[in-house]
């Protein structure tokens, strides 16, 4: 956040006529609720006593196990040529698309087979 305030007081100072970009940003209230939601979670989170390093762990084994069946759908969509046109995967990008899937999805099952067994 402070980073991105910084930035802007680099455009302005550097791009005078980029002042009106400003003025959009004032209209942006989506943008800024959703940044005044995350802040009021994370806020909340604290309060609660809540561990940043075992959510920051667990947001990440989530990403993990969500990741096979979402690139399983890029592989499927971009094979596709009534979805991509002229620029469908090859039998190439194809073959390592399914083999980066396949790995992904053995990684994931070994994951949580191990953490059951364990």
């Amino acid at each position: 956040m402070v980073t991105g305030l910084g930035l802007a007081g680099v455009i302005r100072v550097r791009y005078p006529r980029w002042i009106l970009w400003s003025a959009r940003a004032l209209l942006a209230h989506g943008f800024y609720a959703v940044i005044a939601v995350a802040m009021a979670l994370g806020l909340g989170l604290d309060y609660a006593r809540l561990d940043a390093v075992k959510m920051l762990f667990w947001s990440a084994v989530l990403n993990g196990a969500l990741a096979p069946p979402l690139l399983i759908l890029v592989v499927l969509l971009t094979s596709r040529a009534d979805v991509m046109g002229e620029h469908r995967n090859g039998a190439l990008l194809r073959w390592l698309g399914w083999t980066c899937a396949g790995v992904m999805l053995l990684a994931t099952i070994v994951m949580f087979a191990t953490a059951y067994l364990a």
